[in-house]
């Protein structure tokens, strides 16, 4: 069984130091690895709105949480707000569909997956002719706003967001 060190956030909330992500993860093959991760001891799970697999991530959690293996309070679960969703009001929107497709009632951390909107209802990647993004004006820290007030909302143990250049 692993046995994963913990890092206690300035909040007090518990994030494990090792986790499993789930990028580029083949679609029918995420909720056997998660699961199998879980049963040996991974207790962070990394998924995000874009990867497509919040749905597969959620069934494998509920499924080991319905089997006794795991309780929902010693998990760690890590979803990201998508590029084309950073303005005010499609923050919680794009949040709500996340725990709709895990099927949870909260997210420990939820991050901006990139410091940068895209245009926003044109899709996920929304492109000019010449297939340069159509970015947003939104700033940022607008949509850092939105994620703080989603800790009352919906629970959120923590809101981080680390952008490297």
């Amino acid at each position: 069984m692993l046995d994963t060190p913990y890092l206690t956030l300035n909040n007090g909330c518990k994030m494990p130091q090792i986790g499993l992500g789930t990028w580029k993860s083949k679609s029918g093959e995420v909720c056997n690895a998660v699961k199998y991760a879980i049963s040996i001891g991974y207790r962070s799970i990394d998924c995000a709105y874009i990867y497509g697999n919040e749905k597969e991530v959620g069934e494998a959690v509920r499924a080991k949480m319905a089997d006794g293996t795991v309780k929902r309070e010693d998990l760690f679960i890590t979803s990201k707000v998508w590029n084309a969703y950073h303005r005010r009001d499609l923050v919680a929107k794009n949040l709500d569909v996340s725990l709709e497709r895990l099927g949870l009632e909260y997210i420990d951390l939820y991050l901006i997956h990139w410091p940068m909107g895209v245009k926003e209802d044109a899709g996920d990647f929304p492109k000019d002719p010449n297939g340069k993004f159509y970015y947003s004006d939104t700033h940022f820290l607008d949509t850092w706003k939105v994620l703080y007030m989603c800790t009352c909302i919906y629970c959120i143990c923590v809101y981080i967001c680390v952008f490297i250049t």
